[in-house]
């Protein structure tokens, strides 16, 4: 198993590369008939409570996130730390870990830096981890398994190999929540399984339900910040969330920070149907600022608020 997994490790940045160069390429083709006055005139045309709709859809996204946080914490750490300042972690290293990449690792090291500071110890936040994960897993891939399958014929326009699989894809990825599900109910609520090699809480079946709402519908919320900056089209609401899950799953799979190209590219190509290239690539820049740079500029003088005042506080006890 070793072996597999380090080959995996090695392996991983030539899939990167090539996934990478695929999805320029694609990119490329559907944006080189674009000229710099057309997306300026793209922009422009964004009207400004569009603008507004995009960013209070950003500003739920992580509010959803914010909820699920403090849901582990009282579940898997169980302690009763203040909303506002579970928020705030949660904020702070979701927004650094979107955009660097390895956000169990980068998010993971900041959560643990700010909870010690509440008090905390490195398995609770382990746990609270480990939660936050599950809740993301089982959500994205309950709704990913069920766009597979119900969602209409039309948003495969351009993705004909996926249909021809999608049933298959679909039940494969509705099997991880059931499984989580199914696991909840046959271990007791307060019990631990072994993970590779490692403890993980498993929540009551009430608490799992929770857990995959919040994942399940926080996707609707990320999906209407791209909504939002497109112009009206043929593509409804519902069916729109269909083609953003799909192209959000590639960019989730390519491991690359952000999905960054990967992402686009799908967008791109399914979209391009209903939306001509200035409109995609106008709403997409807009996208990565709203959901990933603002975000981003503001966790960092957030954290940088937090342990400047937790330095002061320090200096003033010694005195």
């Amino acid at each position: 198993m070793e072996r597999w997994v380090g080959l995996l490790k090695k392996l991983t940045p030539l899939l990167v590369a090539v996934l990478f160069a695929a999805a320029a390429r694609v990119f490329y083709q559907e944006i080189r008939h674009l000229s710099l006055g057309e997306l300026r005139a793209a922009l422009s045309q964004i009207p400004l409570p569009c603008l507004l709709l995009s960013l209070a859809a950003a500003a739920c996204s992580y509010g959803m996130l914010t909820l699920n946080e403090y849901l582990g914490v009282r579940q898997c750490a169980g302690i009763g730390l203040p909303y506002l300042k579970v928020a705030r972690t949660s904020f702070i290293s979701n927004a650094i870990g979107f955009n660097v990449g390895a956000s169990v690792l980068s998010g993971g090291s900041i959560r643990y830096s700010l909870y010690r500071e509440l008090g905390l110890g490195a398995a609770q936040v382990a746990y609270i981890m480990a939660f936050c994960q599950t809740s993301a897993i089982a959500g994205t891939f309950g709704l990913d398994g069920a766009v597979l399958l119900f969602w209409p014929r039309y948003i495969y326009t351009h993705a004909q190999a996926v249909y021809a699989v999608r049933h298959v894809l679909g039940a494969a990825l509705l099997c991880v929540p059931a499984a989580a599900f199914v696991l909840s109910v046959r271990v007791k609520n307060g019990r631990e399984v072994r993970l590779f090699g490692r403890a993980v809480p498993v929540p009551c079946p009430a608490v799992f339900g929770k857990q995959f709402a919040i994942g399940f519908v926080r996707p609707f919320f990320t999906a209407a910040i791209l909504f939002a900056l497109l112009p009206p089209a043929a593509i409804g609401y519902t069916a729109f969330c269909g083609v953003f899950v799909l192209a959000a799953l590639a960019g989730g799979l390519s491991m690359i920070p952000g999905g960054l190209g990967v992402f686009d590219a799908a967008v791109m190509l399914l979209l391009s149907p209903f939306h001509e290239s200035a409109a995609l690539v106008s709403a997409l820049l807009l996208y990565r600022l709203f959901y990933y740079l603002l975000p981003l500029a503001a966790g960092l003088l957030l954290l940088l608020a937090v342990k400047g005042r937790t330095r002061y506080v320090e200096r003033t006890a010694r005195g």
